[in-house]
């Protein structure tokens, strides 16, 4: 019985040595575990002279055995790097950091340092007009291009003007605010648009207004009845993208439903409105004429305001056509203001007047008259199309032309 034991724990003590040694074997042969790749974080960065950056090296796999690494610039006049990555810019220019695996030498990431010594912000707009109650979008640029774009807004009045992160600013109050927009990188680099918030012109008298932001629903309106859409229309980007605006198309018109009434003396007809759009047309729609608005029931006569060949805006029978026209591409806000029993019939582009209707032509229950319930917008019935539309309003009076002014610009 004793031999037996002890040739058993002879044998359990062997198995035990052998299992140990099998162990060490595994284990030596994980810690030879080869370096296959390497990548760098980030793989290119902009930074300003003086500032640094640390880049963050990875190897693969996660088991190789050996993961350190060396650094490496091929111009230390413009960028140095330290054996823990931080890379310091030192001069205005371009310079590689390359990393690469010390146990596999063939293994290397590189990242793609410029260094600017100086930048400038810009926005895109240095001055606007604009009623209470509307919004715009700034849109700040850094140039070079390389350089981060992120910026912080601020505004000096924010009872008149407020400025969100995106640079949406919205008209609170009559009065004036500066908007700034900051580089993150570098506050000393700013820009400036000084916003000069007007009372929206007869604000008892505004009767439907459409700001197209509802992507849901393109016919929401924000003051009166919902427009009412025939054909399809596409939605776009308006002039500053704080809301949208509608490209009408191929047989395509909006019924807008103002209801002013009766009016200006007549028994059918409205004959004093306003009617404002912001509008765009591109050289090429220019060249074909544009349809701004018809009159006629339904739709389905001739257009009576158009935009020609050169981009002027009237009509024949209204005796002619605006000395100063619309550019192509380009958003302008046009106002019509019609007070047709004292025979005054005008348009507006951004704020100018640039066409009077002559008075022999224009009066009580003329074609410019309009239903007191509907007028229309777009394509006009008889095969032309209609511009692109962003913010439209109508009013039950003729606005003046310090109003027409005080609607400031797209």
């Amino acid at each position: 019985m004793c031999k037996n034991k002890l040739f058993t724990i002879a044998l359990t003590m062997c198995a035990i040595a052998l299992g140990t040694q099998s162990c060490s074997e595994d284990s030596d042969s994980q810690e030879n575990v080869a370096v296959t790749g390497i990548t760098v974080t980030p793989d290119k960065k902009t930074l300003l002279e003086g500032d640094t950056v640390t880049l963050v090296a990875d190897v693969f796999p996660a088991q190789a055995s050996d993961k350190s690494v060396t650094w490496q610039s091929n111009d230390t006049a413009i960028a140095t790097v330290s054996d823990k990555g931080l890379v310091r810019a030192v001069a205005a220019g371009e310079a590689n950091i390359t990393v690469t695996s010390v146990a596999n030498s063939a293994k290397t990431a590189t990242c793609v340092i410029t260094v600017s010594s100086t930048f400038s912000v810009s926005l895109n707009a240095s001055s606007l007009l604009i009623p209470v109650e509307a919004t715009r979008t700034l849109r700040a640029t850094i140039t070079p291009e390389s350089v981060s774009q992120e910026v912080s807004w601020s505004s000096s009045n924010t009872g008149s003007v407020t400025v969100d992160a995106h640079g949406v600013i919205t008209a609170v109050a009559p009065g004036t605010a500066t908007i700034t927009a900051t580089s993150v990188l570098d506050a000393s680099r700013t820009a400036e648009c000084v916003v000069t918030v007007a009372e929206l012109p007869a604000k008892e008298e505004l009767v439907v207004w459409w700001t197209f932001e509802d992507e849901n629903n393109l016919e929401k309106a924000t003051v009166g009845e919902d427009l009412v859409a025939t054909g399809d229309f596409t939605l776009i980007d308006d002039p500053n993208d704080a809301e949208k605006a509608v490209k009408p198309e191929e047989n395509s018109f909006y019924t807008i439903y103002h209801n002013i009434g009766v009016n200006g003396g007549s028994e059918r007809y409205t004959n004093e409105y306003t009617l404002m759009m912001d509008i765009r047309g591109s050289a090429e729609e220019f060249g074909e004429w544009l349809s701004v608005f018809n009159t006629y029931e339904d739709n389905s006569g001739d257009g009576v305001l158009w935009i020609d060949s050169d981009g002027l805006i009237g009509y024949q029978s209204l005796g002619g056509y605006s000395s100063t026209g619309l550019t192509p591409d380009t958003w302008h806000r046009v106002v019509i203001a019609a007070k047709l029993g004292e025979g005054s019939f005008k348009v507006y582009i951004d704020g100018e007047l640039v066409f009077t209707a002559s008075d022999e032509i224009i009066e009580l229950d003329c074609f410019v008259s309009l239903y007191p319930d509907v007028v229309y917008i777009g394509y006009d019935g008889s095969g032309y199309s209609g511009p692109e539309f962003a913010d439209v309003k109508m009013w039950s009076i003729q606005l003046t032309d310090e109003q027409v002014r005080e609607l400031g610009n797209p």
